[in-house]
């Protein structure tokens, strides 16, 4: 009697055992479908999918957005008629030397300044040979004047560039200009038409 009540008492536990494990398991499958539901419900990916766009780019899919314009060569100099020639670099590049000159409606002083008035009629250009690029077509500049700074950048494979700043009056204007295999190209950096200038060194 004792015997078979042991074995009584055996298969209950075994059973409730059992039964209990099966039980645990279907709640975490609930708990698991429950949660993608509520994920698919918000818009929200899984974890290991909710991961930021940028990441995912790879970097040689990335594009570079450049407002760069060719500036095109001429052959005729109409336009430098009238200026002096105030200011000239030579630029030494690996298909021949530029020359990049500086044009002003000016009478030229002794230390090779201009003499300014309210307003003149400025160009630069760069000339390669018989032809030129005008970086800055002649323009007219009052109260103000065009500087330009010419540098090489090493991390850009040495590429020469020509930074131009235009004032006049309220307005300020900074173009990059670059030598590159098709010739020169010109990018807009600033061009503010009513500014303030409240201190300049």
């Amino acid at each position: 009697m004792k015997k078979w009540m042991s074995m009584l008492v055996l298969s209950v536990s075994m059973a409730m055992l059992i039964s209990g494990c099966n039980t645990n398991g279907t709640n975490t499958t609930n708990q698991v479908t429950e949660g993608n539901k509520i994920n698919e419900a918000s818009g929200e990916k899984p974890a290991e999918e909710n991961v930021p766009e940028e990441t995912k780019t790879q970097a040689g899919e990335e594009q570079v957005i450049s407002n760069k314009v060719p500036i095109e060569a001429v052959s005729e100099v109409d336009f430098l008629e009238g200026l002096n020639l105030g200011s000239a670099y030579t630029l030494e590049t690996a298909d021949g030397n530029v020359d990049i000159e500086l044009y002003a409606a000016a009478e030229v002083d002794e230390n090779g300044g201009f003499v300014l008035d309210d307003g003149q009629e400025w160009a630069l250009v760069a000339r390669k040979g018989d032809i030129i690029y005008p970086l800055v077509g002649c323009t007219y500049i009052q109260n103000g004047g065009l500087n330009y700074t010419v540098y090489i950048d090493y991390d850009q494979n040495e590429m020469p560039h020509i930074l131009v700043e235009i004032h006049s009056g309220s307005s300020m204007s900074y173009y990059d200009c670059t030598y590159e295999a098709q010739g020169f190209m010109r990018e807009t950096i600033l061009d503010a038409g009513n500014v303030n200038v409240l201190y300049k060194f």
